[in-house]
């Protein structure tokens, strides 16, 4: 068993009697810190990033005029609804800075992404005629009732680098690609939604596509849409998560109900029936890879540079493997984890995970040493942890209420490394 050990006024360690010389060991970790963030209205968080520095950077919106802000930030008069940026330093003592934006209306932000400079990018939708876009900006009026929008602010939250709107429509992931343009993927319902000549579909075609763009914000007016294409076949598509994979190539996963949505041979299922995941080029001329992930919800993905790993809610017949952590079924809407190869032809693992309520995956990465972390919310009393967790014990009662969970699966998802609620 580990034991404490002193090492000096301020420093302990841990003895492990028995451990292997140059073998990996996992501590059980605790809460670290937690803090509340928000002002005296409705406050929610979407998204969560580490920024080069190391500090937590916290996307969400806020109805509270009181919303925590820090001196030098770009910064609007709080409205019904705004989009929030926070930055805290990694052990939480700190405002690095705080923010929010927006225009009289509503507006959300749904997608979040930092690059390797510290700059900022934003995603979302909103009906304020007023959002805040910059002047030379690619599209500076409202479009519809309710249009995409893109923010790309500075590493300190001090000024907007690009902001516009887009169309019809509504950002749902964000990433930066090649020469530090920034690609949006999302969904919408209009003919009219910007597209260009030598995007893989410039044409709209169904009742609702997905979308990719790609911003060049060192540009100005037309000319920093330097890419854009439609996804989707002739009925109701639509793109609901962006992960930037190797050599510049978005991975975009989201709902598929055409038949004509467009796969490539080879994939590993190229029948209609549920959902996709795709592959595109780092220019957006060209689907490099596209698959049907069928009888599941894919709303979430990540990639560690050679494998692509989704998550979601699946159906009753998830294609699990005999090594899966799960490999049953076992509530009214369990979550799950799959990983497939770069090229998008072969389901290498995939489990189950929940209890016998809903259970929702939020947010999901590759950690240093391949294991896969994910984090959301669950009504399963019966959710999986593991002995000597931070809390082992579901908050609330029954299957009504929600809690926060963490988990920590093995690469190949045949173990539970780590869980807990939170």
């Amino acid at each position: 068993a580990c034991s404490f050990r002193i090492l000096g006024p301020q420093r302990f360690g841990l003895q492990v009697p028995g451990r292997r010389p140059g073998a990996s060991m996992l501590i059980d970790p605790g809460l670290t810190w937690a803090s509340f963030l928000g002002g005296s209205e409705l406050d929610e968080q979407y998204g969560v990033e580490i920024t080069p520095a190391g500090d937590i950077l916290a996307l969400g919106r806020t109805s509270s005029a009181d919303f925590p802000t820090t001196a030098g930030v770009f910064v609007t008069d709080p409205n019904s609804t705004d989009v929030t940026l926070t930055c805290v330093d990694p052990g939480g003592a700190e405002l690095v800075f705080s923010t929010h934006f927006g225009g009289t209306k509503i507006d959300i932000a749904l997608a979040l992404a930092v690059d390797a400079n510290g700059r900022i990018a934003v995603g979302g939708y909103t009906n304020s005629t007023d959002y805040p876009v910059l002047p030379d900006a690619f599209d500076t009026s409202l479009n519809s009732l309710t249009d995409a929008f893109v923010s790309v602010l500075a590493a300190d939250g001090s000024q907007l680098l690009l902001s516009t709107y887009l169309g019809g429509g509504q950002v749902r992931g964000i990433g930066f690609g090649a020469s530090g343009r920034v690609v949006a993927a999302g969904t919408t319902g209009t003919a009219a939604f910007p597209s260009t000549p030598d995007g893989f579909d410039p044409t709209y075609g169904g009742s609702a596509e997905g979308f990719i763009l790609w911003l060049d914000p060192a540009l100005a007016g037309q000319a920093q849409l330097a890419s854009g294409s439609f996804l989707g076949g002739s009925l109701y598509d639509e793109a609901l998560a962006l992960a930037m994979g190797p050599d510049d190539q978005p991975i975009v996963v989201g709902r598929a109900d055409s038949t004509d949505f467009p796969t490539t041979p080879g994939a590993y299922d190229e029948t209609a029936g549920g959902h996709f995941i795709t592959r595109i080029s780092a220019d957006g001329t060209a689907i490099v890879a596209s698959t049907f992930f069928n009888d599941v919800f894919v709303n979430r993905v990540t990639t560690d540079g050679d494998t692509i790993l989704v998550t979601g809610s699946p159906g009753v017949s998830l294609p699990v493997l005999p090594n899966a952590f799960d490999k049953d079924y076992s509530g009214s809407g369990d979550a799950f984890v799959a990983r497939f190869d770069g090229q998008l032809s072969r389901l290498m693992a995939a489990t189950y995970i929940g209890g016998s309520g809903n259970d929702d995956i939020g947010g999901i990465l590759v950690d240093s040493s391949g294991r896969i972390v994910i984090a959301g919310v669950t009504a399963s009393p019966d959710y999986p942890t593991t002995p000597g967790a931070y809390d082992t014990v579901k908050g609330g009662s029954g299957v009504s209420t929600y809690t926060s969970m963490v988990s920590c699966l093995s690469a190949d998802l045949s173990q539970l490394v780590y869980s807990s609620f939170l």
